[in-house]
């Protein structure tokens, strides 16, 4: 198999949520590493969600042409032909049924682990270096350590500095609601949705950072797949004017 082969596979093990949460974490890291590796990633997330959407219209056009078939079949039978009345009308019905089966399977919404694959992408780390001249030296190497941690990729390790740093507020610059951001994201990399959620509710609304906040409560509640508190989330987010109101209307029409 050649290296993009693999690369292919692994992507779309990735897609599938098949990968352990350490291999999930050393793909997110390649990707922000390798240029090449992003874009063959965004290639085939959309080829998969591409097939998937063709393979639930072509389900549905069958279920059409099938229907209409049926529906059309009115003539009168012979007297030959009427001894199979009612194996006909034992088939039709029995297509019919087949036919709702199909459209149940197949035309049904994304699940929650799905559009989490699709649209989930960590919070870029914005704080490469916190350390200043000046800085409180413990907090300044607790802030180093964090994202650090979170920009490689190491995020069982970023938990940990995070909640170091949210013990310590009083001595630390960096705003409450930020850490919290950096800390739900850390717990949903190492599937820890329930603790990312508390992480992200307890961001105060009006904060500078809410939207984002609301943004990944949602993606922790998709991959959790509660989908209808998903949907109360992104409905919220969807009616705001922040920068992620598109993107949650998006998801939105995925689910409907």
């Amino acid at each position: 198999m050649t290296d993009e082969a693999k690369d292919i596979e692994h992507i779309r093990n990735y897609l599938n949520n098949k990968l352990s949460p350490a291999e999930k974490a050393a793909v997110e890291v390649r990707m922000k590493k390798d240029v090449e590796f992003e874009a063959l990633f965004r290639e085939m997330n959309l080829i998969i969600q591409g097939i998937k959407r063709y393979s639930r219209q072509q389900q549905l056009d069958k279920l059409k042409a099938l229907e209409s078939t049926i529906k059309h079949k009115n003539h009168t039978p012979s007297a030959k032909s009427r001894s199979f009345g009612y194996w006909s009308i034992a088939a039709a019905i029995a297509f019919i049924l087949i036919g709702s089966v199909i459209a149940i399977l197949f035309l049904q919404a994304p699940s929650g682990p799905e559009l989490y694959s699709q649209y989930y992408n960590p919070y870029p780390n914005i704080f490469e270096s916190t350390a200043r001249s000046g800085d409180d030296e413990e907090t300044s190497s607790l802030s180093n350590e964090a994202f650090g941690a979170y920009g490689s990729g190491r995020y069982q390790e970023a938990v940990k500095y995070f909640q170091l740093m949210m013990e310590k507020p009083d001595s630390n610059e960096m705003p409450k609601d930020v850490i919290l951001l950096y800390l739900g994201n850390s717990y949903l990399a190492i599937d820890s949705t329930a603790a990312a959620v508390k992480a992200f509710s307890a961001i105060e609304e009006g904060s500078s950072v809410d939207d984002q906040a609301l943004w990944y409560k949602a993606m922790a509640q998709l991959k959790s797949n509660d989908m209808e508190i998903a949907q109360l989330t992104l409905e919220k987010l969807a009616a705001s004017s922040g920068s992620y109101a598109e993107k949650a209307r998006n998801v939105l029409q995925e689910i409907d």
